[in-house]
């Protein structure tokens, strides 16, 4: 799992069959609702920073841009 600056969660969705592709869904923060991403966690990964829509509130983008922290 993910989170966003703006809250959401991000998953790895099982596939129904071995051979199919793992999806990306994203949960809004503070809500039940989610959303389904048709392509894959390595096509997802780097549509964010390039400003594609993969967030439910991708318009709140943080505003020095995208970044990540360590799992330490």
């Amino acid at each position: 799992m993910a989170t966003a600056t703006t809250g959401e969660a991000v998953f790895l969705r099982v596939p129904d069959a071995p051979s199919s592709p793992w999806r990306v869904v994203v949960q809004e923060f503070d809500s039940p609702a989610w959303t389904l991403y048709g392509m894959t966690f390595s096509e997802w990964l780097p549509a964010y920073p390039e400003g594609q829509d993969v967030t439910v509130c991708s318009h709140d983008f943080a505003p020095d841009g995208p970044f990540h922290e360590p799992l330490t």
